[in-house]
């Protein structure tokens, strides 16, 4: 996909043939190139994506529901974290509860 936008697949359980394989969107963007991502999914709440990029921002996202409750393939934008002086070059979820989010940038900020 072109710069600062991230396509996200959806595969099936069995992946038989690539006719299970399709790219569902290309919904989450920042300004410039993305360089990282991170996905924090527990049992007790929905999937949270963190992307990080060359704009210097830390992007969250969750997955948009339906009207029903149901969980759609759309990702929301939630919060745009602006504390980096270079471009963020990595993201970390804690395995523990992740609740905790760590970043980096190219400038050696934490």
């Amino acid at each position: 996909s072109k710069a600062g936008h991230v396509s996200y697949w959806l595969l099936h359980q069995t992946l038989v043939d690539d006719k299970n394989v399709f790219c569902e969107r290309n919904s989450l963007s920042h300004s410039e190139a993305i360089s990282c991502l991170d996905l924090r999914s527990t049992r007790r709440s929905l999937p949270l994506l963190a992307s990080g990029g060359h704009d210097r921002r830390v992007k969250l996202w969750s997955p948009s529901s339906r009207e029903e409750g149901g969980i759609d393939q759309r990702w929301r934008l939630l919060e745009v974290l602006d504390a980096h002086e270079g471009h963020v070059c990595a993201l970390k979820f804690s395995e523990v509860n992740g609740r905790l989010l760590v970043s980096s940038d190219m400038r050696g900020n934490v």
